[in-house]
């Protein structure tokens, strides 16, 4: 999806549902969790036609990214689990 030099020089990234497996792979690595949770993950944001995912990479908050569901409402990811 994304090379590096072009990651690196992002300050967010907005998307709609992943079409393929491998683009929810690549936006789920973001996360840091292990693999199991991910159709859970995905499930928790892409509930209606619209929905988006944000990644907030500019670290201004924590050494973590920030991700938020529809632009607005903040996505909390705790150790193992994540939690809406």
């Amino acid at each position: 999806m994304l090379n590096p030099a072009m990651r690196d020089s992002m300050n967010m990234l907005i998307t709609f549902k992943p079409k393929t497996f491998r683009e929810k792979e690549l936006i789920f690595e973001l996360t840091g969790l292990p693999k199991k949770h991910m159709e859970d993950f995905y499930d928790s944001i892409y509930q209606a036609k619209h929905d988006s995912i944000l990644v907030d990479m500019t670290l201004r908050r924590s050494n973590d990214y920030q991700f938020y569901r529809n632009l607005f409402d903040p996505i909390t990811i705790a150790g193992d689990t994540k939690l809406n």
